[in-house]
């Protein structure tokens, strides 16, 4: 499909033409299969409008489609991973933390969200949840290449925990 020319356009910062092919795939999705629940292209084009709008400013546009991307194809971590991080990477946190945690609770065993939603707690002050998230990362990634810091961060975030 054409999911690849509409991220293109998105990168480029030519929303309203991202917006447009996003909207056709969806129209050509329907068109075959009636619906475009349980259809990974669909989600991927829901997810890519929600991008367009989010970076257009537009929030509760963004919201809306991010959430139907994710309601119409409810067992992709990647996907709600990948809400999260645009939320995170926004300042959005509060948002990112919702994404990072469903990706969790589609796939617990994977490791990266779980890594960020720890850098998200932390951002917000909340060294507790960041710690518990934090470890689990380390628990579940022990050979990754950020699983190092993160070792050391631990303890640094558990005194703070004390000191409070």
């Amino acid at each position: 499909m054409y999911i690849n020319i509409g991220n293109c356009y998105k990168e480029m910062g030519e929303y309203d033409k991202a917006i447009e092919i996003y909207t056709k795939i969806l129209e050509k999705v329907k068109e075959e299969k009636e619906s475009i629940g349980g259809d990974e292209t669909a989600a991927r084009a829901l997810a890519g409008m929600g991008e367009a709008y989010f970076k257009q400013g537009n929030l509760e546009k963004a919201s809306e489609y991010f959430r139907q991307a994710i309601d119409g194809f409810p067992e992709d971590e990647t996907l709600a991973f990948n809400v999260g991080e645009i939320f995170f990477k926004q300042g959005e946190t509060d948002k990112a933390i919702e994404y990072f945690l469903l990706a969790v609770k589609i796939n617990e065993s994977w490791a990266p969200p779980h890594r960020q939603v720890g850098y998200a707690y932390l951002n917000k002050g909340k060294y507790r949840l960041a710690v518990d998230s934090l470890k689990k990362f380390v628990e579940l990634a022990p050979d990754d290449p950020q699983t190092e810091n993160i070792k050391n961060l631990i303890p640094k975030l558990e005194e703070l925990i004390k000191d409070n």
